[in-house]
């Protein structure tokens, strides 16, 4: 079976891992030496926040990265690179977290890796808790202006304000952030670096210059600072323009650079004038977030892409290099902005965009090979890759950088292809969320009479366990089992799919059928199905389903009195969500709710609310009979504690409740027969009250 699985997905010869270039520092290549400016930010370690605030194009990201790789280490750096993507409160501080963890001692590292059981209120203060006593630590926050959210930037201002002794936090942005910049001035937390200090001193600008094979005399190198008033991607552009020029004096004196627009007009000018290979490999790998060599022969057509891109990294103009050097690169952003608005030919586009793709899927990176047919306007492209991939795009993925994707793109497009409205509904369930997946559903039902026959097939067997997941999310229990029973048994027939990993797609849906033969007291069906579910041998590593299946199967030992296996097996599975960051995700609730139960029945009422806690932190995405549950083993607990009146407001309250939504016949007899003890327990009490 291992073979099968390797054999089903597409090579990877030289794939790059998300997390080392999120945070990694840029390489800086071959720099003019900037004492001064490194000597500010060495002083700004005295405040808390270093803000390095500038529009683009005035070198701030390469400043910070080459500080870092100046200083001496007797500071940990952690450099974390953001996107638009990062823009929501939990998958900020998840990241944060995560760059923090790579670089703190233990304890710090245990509880940075705890932080996604957190509520999202919470989290910036369990970093500072989690960095108190672990030592000086440096946070570089690349990039943010990227962050629109107040709930972001308000943690972060929190962190600001409040700091554990030691962090010290460095942030590049094109704007300022919507912080009180005035007060932390006043109470000295704050340190700056603008344009003004940014911009290049005659000096400065005379060894760029010369590093380029340019001299210039004293007044006309002046001339040419004044005009492009010491702003670095002016000067850059402006250096290269000059050496193929033989009256520099004269072009310095007609040459602008007072205005960004500037730019555009030099980058055209310049690739106007430079090589043909270098011109044309810039204008195609703009439409890319990052570039290696055998991606750029991909996307050009050529095979020279390794010496070219090292080529044009030794300009410091074009790009940089990413994680390990001579492997990966990005544009500079100023440069990738103004050639994607120059790419005007939509044929032009998709066609790079097309080729992009194509690459990622061979490389076995279907969410990239996603992103950018959806940027390309590639939409039967995308959807070819989506029903291909949809089983680990959704289940051994990340579906919520899947569904950002396919979420933003319009609706039409969405609505026309079953294969993009199923993944986007298979995204949303497994996120636990409900709106509008049972339209996606029928969208792609309805569509499917559209497709080739295996891809109505395909789509067809997918949304099986896609209606499953939704229909747990609403408490249907029985429409989960009748959802999973529709997927084939047959093992040769689920591999004539042509799915990728499509073994994961028996496990989600024995998975989901024995989570539901559970609840409604299957026991003995339900054991077997949560037992193959568990198997993570062929794979190497833990899925959300494999969890999901793990926390079910520790309730049922709970409910059946096997409370040592439940124990062993509910913390170990609790360990390894926690690790993977899974630890609020609505599949491990079964986790919460067994080991509530059997400190409730120790007495430990403590230990209790905090496993009752967790199943609270989950939210609405927690399924009903979840919920309806934990309602129970809260009024247990308020009944042990004494408190029998708040207990049967609660108990009742979630009785009623219950009508709302189709309840397991196991669980509302429970309810009923704790409801009824709870009366005795109160009635007996009142009787036995002296007159």
């Amino acid at each position: 079976m291992r073979n099968e699985v390797r054999n089903d997905a597409p090579r990877r010869a030289d794939p790059f891992d998300a997390a080392d270039l999120k945070f990694a520092v840029p390489g800086t290549g071959r720099l003019v030496s900037r004492s001064r400016l490194h000597d500010t930010l060495t002083a700004g370690l005295g405040s808390t926040l270093t803000l390095v605030s500038a529009p683009a194009g005035w070198g701030k990201t390469v400043l910070v990265a080459s500080w870092l790789s100046a200083r001496p280490p007797d500071r940990p750096a952690v450099w974390i690179s953001l996107v638009d993507t990062d823009d929501d409160p939990r998958s900020f501080w998840a990241t944060v977290a995560a760059g923090l963890a790579r670089k703190v001692g233990e304890p710090a590292t245990t509880a940075l890796r705890d932080i996604d059981a957190v509520d999202v209120s919470e989290l910036p203060g369990r970093i500072a808790a989690a960095l108190t006593g672990a030592g000086p630590v440096l946070l570089v926050l690349d990039n943010l202006h990227e962050l629109r959210s107040a709930a972001v930037h308000e943690g972060v201002l929190g962190l600001i304000e409040r700091p554990p002794k030691g962090l010290r936090i460095v942030a590049t942005s094109r704007e300022d952030p919507p912080w009180p910049l005035d007060a932390l001035r006043l109470t000295g937390a704050l340190c700056e670096v603008r344009s003004e200090e940014l911009a290049f001193r005659a000096h400065e600008a005379g060894v760029m210059l010369s590093t380029a094979g340019i001299e210039l005399e004293p007044d006309v190198l002046a001339q040419l600072v004044g005009r492009t008033e010491g702003w670095a991607a002016a000067l850059r552009l402006a250096a290269l323009e000059l050496a193929g020029n033989r009256d520099r004096a004269g072009r310095v004196a007609t040459f602008s650079g007072d205005d960004h627009s500037v730019a555009g007009y030099l980058l055209t000018e310049v690739l106007g004038r430079a090589a043909p290979p270098a011109r044309d490999l810039l204008g195609k790998i703009c439409v890319l977030d990052f570039v290696c060599a055998d991606l750029a022969n991909a996307v050009t057509g050529c095979n020279d892409g390794a010496a070219r891109l090292a080529e044009l990294q030794a300009s410091n103009l074009f790009v940089h290099s990413m994680g390990r050097p001579g492997r990966w690169y990005q544009l500079h952003r100023l440069v990738a902005d103004l050639l994607r608005a120059q790419l005007t030919d939509p044929r032009q586009r998709r066609d790079l965009h097309r080729r992009a793709a194509e690459w990622h899927r061979e490389h076995g990176m279907p969410l990239e090979a996603v992103r950018y047919a959806l940027r390309g306007g590639l939409w039967r492209l995308a959807a070819d890759i989506v029903g291909v991939h949809i089983v680990p795009l959704v289940i051994g993925g990340r579906p919520r950088d899947l569904h950002v994707e396919l979420g933003s793109t319009p609706r039409e497009v969405i609505w026309a292809h079953p294969e993009l409205a199923s993944a986007l509904a298979g995204a949303r369930v497994m996120e636990g969320r409900s709106e509008e997946v049972a339209q996606l559903v029928a969208v792609s039902r309805a569509g499917m009479a559209d497709l080739s026959p295996p891809r109505a097939r395909r789509t067809e067997v997918v949304l099986n366990p896609i209606e499953a997941g939704l229909a747990r999310l609403t408490g249907d229990l029985p429409r989960v089992i009748a959802a999973c029973r529709r997927v084939p048994e047959d093992v040769p027939v689920l591999s004539r799919l042509g799915l990728v990993d499509w073994h994961m797609l028996r496990i989600v849906t024995l998975g989901n059928l024995g989570t539901a033969e559970a609840w409604i007291g299957e026991h003995v069906d339900a054991e077997k199905h949560l037992r193959v579910a568990i198997d993570t041998e062929r794979w190497g590593r833990t899925l959300l389903p494999h969890l999901n299946a793990k926390a079910n199967l520790a309730l049922l030992h709970y409910e059946r009195g096997d409370l040592e296996s439940a124990e062993t097996d509910a913390l170990a599975a609790v360990d390894q969500a926690r690790a993977l960051g899974w630890s609020r995700t609505p599949q491990v609730a079964s986790l919460y709710l067994a080991l509530a139960g059997l400190h409730l029945d120790r007495d430990d009422l403590e230990a209790a609310d905090v496993w009752l806690g967790r199943v609270a932190d989950i939210g609405d995405s927690t399924e009903p009979h979840v919920r309806l549950a934990a309602a129970g083993l809260r009024a247990a607990r308020r009944a042990a504690a004494g408190d029998l009146e708040q207990a049967l407001v609660g108990l009742r309250a979630a009785i009623d409740l219950a009508e709302d939504h189709p309840v397991p016949a196991p669980l509302i007899d429970r309810l009923l027969v704790l409801q009824f003890q709870l009366l005795c327990r109160r009635r007996t009490a009142v009787v036995q009250q002296p007159p």
